[in-house]
């Protein structure tokens, strides 16, 4: 379950490929105001979306989410 953005490490992963938040909402490909919701924290995204995110920025889920491991019923 996704928990949240870290919000500097998706900026960084953002300058390295030299993408602003446009650049990012265009190969993910999602609406922009939704996007600069997520990275302000205001908005938490699914997990599709999450994944699509991190795709498009290259980096794991992990990287750029906090992430909530869901424990198994034993």
């Amino acid at each position: 379950m996704i928990n949240g953005i870290k919000k500097m490490e998706t900026k960084f992963a953002m300058v390295k490929k030299n993408w602003n938040i446009k650049d990012l909402a265009t190969n993910v490909p999602m609406d922009y105001i939704y996007l600069t919701r997520i990275l302000k924290g205001d908005c938490i995204p699914s997990e599709i979306m999450a994944i699509k995110i991190s795709n498009a920025l290259e980096v794991n889920v992990d990287e750029v989410f906090y992430i909530d491991k869901v424990k198994e019923p034993q």
